[in-house]
């Protein structure tokens, strides 16, 4: 997996538009897809501490289809289900990884269906929570297939 994370914000519309036409190895991008514990640590480590304050990031999560019901709608692993629920009532789907902070994700009729990985010296950092679509972050882009995880930030 290649991981990119950049700097510049954008809505997480036009975040998903741009990973999609950022071409590595012959292939476009997608916001990520964060299975493993691992690869939550990797992303964290890799963003400069010095440039993060309390930065959130987007990434491939949402529960804009059903309320409370969070998958993956970008890259390979789109239409899994990693989440069900809200802060206080959740439900992490069985063998699958999320790590949504204590606190989220928010309670309806929230808006916030879209899922970042904050970036911060709270408490947080590394934890995922949910925002409004047209918010601006930075965003952490994914290409399949490369040998080894590597990251890059731009």
């Amino acid at each position: 997996t290649d991981l990119t994370i950049y700097g510049n914000k954008m809505d997480w519309a036009d975040a998903q538009n741009a990973a999609q036409n950022e071409i590595y190895n012959g292939q476009g991008g997608y916001l990520a897809t964060i299975t493993s514990a691992d690869e939550n640590l990797f992303i964290f480590n890799s963003y400069s501490p010095a440039n993060s304050g309390n930065l959130d990031a987007w990434i491939g999560g949402s529960d804009a289809a059903v309320e409370g019901v969070w998958e993956w709608i970008t890259g390979p692993e789109t239409g899994i289900n990693f989440f069900n629920g809200h802060m206080n009532s959740s439900n992490p789907v069985p063998g699958v990884y999320s790590n949504f902070h204590g606190s989220q994700p928010g309670w309806p009729p929230e808006t916030q269906d879209y899922a970042g990985i904050m970036f911060n010296n709270v408490g947080s950092g590394g934890f995922w929570h949910d925002d409004v679509g047209n918010k601006l972050h930075p965003f952490v882009v994914e290409h399949p297939d490369v040998a080894t995880m590597q990251s890059h930030q731009f």
